[in-house]
């Protein structure tokens, strides 16, 4: 999940990378959700690995309130 469209490149460079990492080739669908500001969201299998905008904001609202 990304906040905008990715690219042919940057898919092909997506779909290059995590090859390597899983041993296997992933099938890669682009879902696109702006709320996300930016960053992605990635689910390979059952594990979901978020590193987008909002989850960053989102924790440093809760390292801020446990102050």
């Amino acid at each position: 999940i990304t906040a905008a469209r990715l690219n042919n490149q940057e898919l092909n460079d997506l779909s290059q990378t995590l090859s390597a990492i899983l041993n296997n080739s992933p099938s890669i669908n682009n879902i696109v959700d702006p709320h996300i500001i930016g960053g992605m969201k990635l689910r390979v299998g059952n594990n979901v690995f978020d590193n987008s905008v909002n989850y960053q904001i989102n924790q440093l609202k809760k390292t801020l309130h446990n102050m």
